[in-house]
């Protein structure tokens, strides 16, 4: 937790007052700890500024528990959820606008600290990924992606654009790539990245090239040209001696090239063009042209220079003209109209203001983890203080069920139709709509047994789903064969099916493995998933019936 949170001790026997500010014997209480409770761990989140907000751990003492009470209930950190060879490429194909981050580990393991804060603090611009890298997995990921063997990071960014790093086991070496590859090639400039991308004056970069339009094919055209314009500079690359200034710039980091939304940050665009009128009037409109303008910063944070490009889009123009920018040329083209901070034509980022949804969705997160901290401290409260029986029952059925599901993260789940329904011990009946479903879904592996009405005993079925009831990846449910004639005729034609027949399907619903039934014992059981999960036993070719 080096670097996300501040730890420090205090011995109750030499600071009993603060102590009893510090970790009260309950919620109301003006007395410290009992000191039969000792060790005792309270943790205050970042917002806040007095001793009534702690929150005081009450688990196991292991660092996993304890870095898991951090950076859930203090931080707030997002989890980055683990992805498969099944589910990758769905995520691959979500938020085309962000980086995409996949850390290929060696075994399974809990979300590093680093990780989730990187993914709360740059989720506008980037989305995480964990893989668990099996040996029965590796010609997958190397065939399609390059990844020979874990530790590994693959990043991928506009135009197909790969990054794949082996060895990344440390945390440093970790954090510089994420540092370096947070961003685009071309990114978009918002205040959350003003920073990185380095397009404001007084930092280290020169010149600033800014693709100024509204989303729109005309625009992806003009983004594209300068993309080619940027990668056009890479040292990787043979670069021409006319462009070796600007190759040199970029290299350390004294230029940068970015796009912004009109429509956002109209008055930026319009400070920007402020010399045309006519594309002045035009910013954010649906027709407006898309236009690139540069920027140069050479007089302090106060002042700055600006002009549009009015020559062909193609990059060697444009990196011609930013030549001359970049060199102070002074030709017509390259001359700049410059701007103080608070006139017109000073560009600034406007704040970015939270949709109703968002702001609706944060409001209920606040509120389910202050009623989660608070129910947990009352019904403490009530346990060791010994309240009326009345008041501490009904505070019991209130909070208690909020102890097991912990606080609230979202989760993929298969989305289940109302005419499924769910026993006391938690296994799902799949009638047709479920399986119907959960064949569509194909993201989890469905655990299922085959069952004859309520005549058959499904009591070694529910030890083996309360044994994997948090692995997301598994889904539990009992199918009624008197109901389900199509999948009556499977269970009688698979080897050693019928009635009580316990089975596992893969997600893509064509291949499964018959696991026991209600007669196997219930470590014989957990040992065939244990082999599933781990890839390393075989599956049967069938069709979902």
């Amino acid at each position: 937790m080096d670097g996300i949170a501040k730890l420090g001790r205090i011995n109750i026997a030499l600071y009993p007052t603060l102590a009893a500010q510090v970790a009260p014997r309950h919620l109301f209480s003006t007395e410290p700890v009992h000191t039969r409770d000792l060790p005792v761990v309270v943790g205050y989140p970042r917002e806040c500024k007095s001793y009534f907000c702690s929150r005081r751990y009450r688990g196991l003492m292991k660092e996993s528990a304890l870095s898991a009470f951090v950076m859930d209930r203090l931080l707030r950190l997002e989890d980055v959820l683990v992805q498969t060879r099944d589910t990758l490429p769905a995520f691959i194909a979500t938020d085309p606008e962000k980086v995409k981050f996949i850390v290929f580990s060696p075994r399974s393991s809990p979300t590093s600290p680093l990780l989730r804060r990187a993914a709360t603090e740059y989720h506008k611009d980037v989305t995480f990924a964990r893989i668990h890298y099996k040996q029965s997995d590796a010609s997958h990921w190397t065939r399609k992606f390059g990844v020979h063997t874990p530790p590994a990071v693959m990043v991928l960014k506009e135009g197909g654009r790969k990054v794949v790093e082996h060895e990344v086991s440390g945390k440093d070496r970790l954090k510089a790539l994420l540092i370096e590859h947070r961003l685009h090639i071309l990114p978009q400039i918002r205040i959350s990245n003003l920073k990185a991308t380095g397009c404001k004056p007084g930092g280290l970069v020169q010149v600033c090239a800014v693709v100024v339009g509204v989303a729109g094919a005309a625009f992806d055209d003009v983004k594209s040209v300068l993309r080619k314009a940027k990668l056009a500079l890479d040292p990787s690359v043979a670069v021409p001696k006319s462009l070796s200034t600007l190759a040199s710039a970029l290299e350390s980091k004294e230029i940068s090239f970015v796009w912004i939304d009109a429509k956002d940050q109209k008055g930026y665009c319009q400070a920007l063009l402020s010399t045309d009128e006519a594309a002045h009037k035009s910013c954010g409109q649906a027709s407006m042209e898309p236009r690139v303008v540069a920027m140069r910063f050479r007089d302090g944070p106060d002042k700055i220079e600006h002009g549009m490009f009015s020559g062909a889009m193609h990059e060697d123009a444009i990196l011609s003209w930013l030549t001359g920018v970049f060199t102070d040329g002074q030709d017509s083209s390259s001359v700049l109209i410059p701007a103080d901070r608070g006139a017109a034509n000073f560009p600034e980022l406007k704040v970015e203001v939270h949709g109703v949804v968002e702001k609706l969705q944060r409001i209920k997160a606040e509120v389910a983890s202050t009623a989660y901290d608070w129910g947990e401290e009352l019904v403490y409260m009530c346990i060791e203080s010994g309240p009326l029986v009345p008041a501490f029952i009904l505070l019991l059925i209130l909070f208690i069920p909020t102890f097991f599901q912990g606080a609230s993260k979202p989760k993929p789940s298969v989305k289940r139709e109302s005419g499924s329904k769910m026993d006391g011990d938690g296994v799902i009946d799949f009638d047709e709509k479920t399986l119907a479903c959960l064949k569509d879904s194909r993201r989890e592996m469905a655990v299922m047994m085959f069952v004859q009405g309520s005549k058959t005993d499904q009591e070694v079925f529910k030890l083996l789903r309360s044994s994997f009831w948090r692995e997301q990846s598994l889904k539990f449910g009992v199918v009624d064969l008197t109901k389900l004639p199509a999948w009556s005729e499977f269970a009688d034609n698979i080897e050693g099916g019928g009635v009580s027949t316990i089975v596992i399907w893969h997600p893509s619903r064509a291949k499964y493995q018959r696991i026991g039934n209600g007669d196997t014992p219930h470590p014989a059981l957990c040992s065939q998933v244990g082999k599933i999960l781990d890839g390393v036993s075989p599956w049967e070719e069938g069709a979902w019936p």
